[in-house]
């Protein structure tokens, strides 16, 4: 006669272990969560930037030259009239996810100082004439960035870097897009733009939130 066996139970050491595992991979899952997030943001305003670029090309064929505005002026010299629709969803392009900044209802601050990105310090006509896509230096030249605080003091001031501090997008003249991470700033790992800046081709930006 065949007898049925009985049901075993876990014993307490499988239990133990099971929870282990799952412990293990809920920790994992948890610390990974915020570097995805910010891996998505990065790729989002880099995307807003490479749609920019497209929108300066349609600029500088219209004009014969790019805009000659400085700071995030230049950046908005597309915004509106024949280039882009002045709607909220259109403003999106010029404010960067990791910011958690977004355009108001009523566009009030897609505004130079309002926007999160920011161009080159156009200061004299040589640097202006200078400025076209077809530059032998176009790979190399940046002409947009995300914003940060002319100097980093305050816990504010911190708060206020894009992308958690962890470094800033960018925008070359020929188009392409790319990442500098703050440990290239140097030591204090906080990203500058402008003269102090100890990235070369990053000097001719203009820092700060004014504009």
């Amino acid at each position: 006669m065949v007898t049925s066996r009985p049901d075993r139970g876990f014993t307490l050491v499988e239990l133990l272990t099971v929870m282990a595992i799952i412990a293990t991979l809920a920790a994992l899952g948890l610390t990974s969560i915020p570097a995805i997030i910010r891996n998505s943001q990065k790729t989002a305003c880099q995307s807003n930037l490479q749609e920019i670029h497209k929108l300066l090309r349609i600029y500088e064929a219209n004009n014969k030259r790019l805009p000659t505005a400085s700071g995030s002026s230049f950046v908005l010299a597309v915004w509106g009239g024949q280039y882009l629709d002045k709607g909220v969803k259109e403003a999106e392009l010029f404010f960067c996810p990791s910011t958690g900044r977004r355009p108001e209802p009523d566009l009030s601050n897609v505004t130079p100082e309002g926007i999160d990105f920011t161009g080159p310090e156009q200061g004299n006509r040589q640097s202006r004439n200078a400025l076209t896509m077809t530059d032998r230096d176009a790979s190399s030249t940046v002409i947009i960035a995300n914003k940060v605080p002319e100097k980093v003091v305050t816990d504010e001031d911190k708060k206020n870097l894009p992308h958690k501090g962890y470094g800033i997008c960018v925008l070359y003249l020929q188009g392409s897009t790319d990442f500098i991470d703050s440990e290239q700033f140097g030591p204090e790992q906080i990203p500058i733009l402008g003269p102090d800046s100890p990235i070369e081709k990053l000097r001719w930006l203009r820092p700060g939130f004014d504009g």
